[in-house]
């Protein structure tokens, strides 16, 4: 009559113990989007998001150990890109993609806490957070080109207008110097 530690929970424990402290997590050659050259060029004056972007590589392929370190300061990267937001990126997409990657990277940490972690879960989640690193990259890009489309086309517009005035200004010469004569 042995009630205590059924073999079920012995293999459980089992398993959360022979969980390796020096596999490696993440995909080991994982790349991000690159951000285009104006993006990178604006992005650059935003000092904290190459310290994001240095930490958000480093999430893969890496030890349990490295990953746990790592996670806390992703977090504190993302903390510091919300409270330091420029106005120009001050968007809806892209604020939320940024709470999308704050929240994938609490759900790792919440993972890599936990007294029996799950090593798939873990590989999940840091999937998930490179999903949401990447999706926050690419609409960076996206913000910047539609930016540049939309400064085209202001600069069009003001060149037409111009040209619109010069016209009217070298017919109203015209017309003067018509009745001048």
């Amino acid at each position: 009559m042995f009630a205590c530690g059924s073999p079920s929970e012995e293999v459980q424990e089992d398993v959360a113990e022979m969980i390796d402290q020096n596999s490696l997590y993440g995909v080991i050659d994982y790349q991000f989007p690159v951000l285009t050259p104006a993006a990178r060029q604006q992005i650059d004056e935003w000092t904290v998001f190459s310290d994001f972007e240095d930490e958000a590589r480093k999430i893969n392929g890496t030890t349990l150990s490295v990953l746990k370190t790592t996670t806390e300061r992703l977090l504190t990267h993302t903390d510091s890109l919300t409270s330091k937001f420029p106005d120009t990126l001050n968007t809806l997409a892209i604020s939320t993609r940024l709470i999308l990657v704050k929240t994938r990277s609490h759900v790792l940490k919440q993972e890599l806490k936990r007294d029996r972690m799950d090593s798939i879960k873990i590989q999940n989640d840091i999937r998930e957070l490179n999903a949401a690193v990447k999706n926050f990259i690419y609409r960076l890009n996206e913000e910047f080109r539609k930016n540049a489309i939309d400064m085209q086309l202001q600069e069009n517009e003001k060149n037409e207008l111009e040209k619109q005035q010069r016209f009217l200004d070298s017919v109203f010469k015209a017309e003067i110097k018509d009745n001048e004569n």
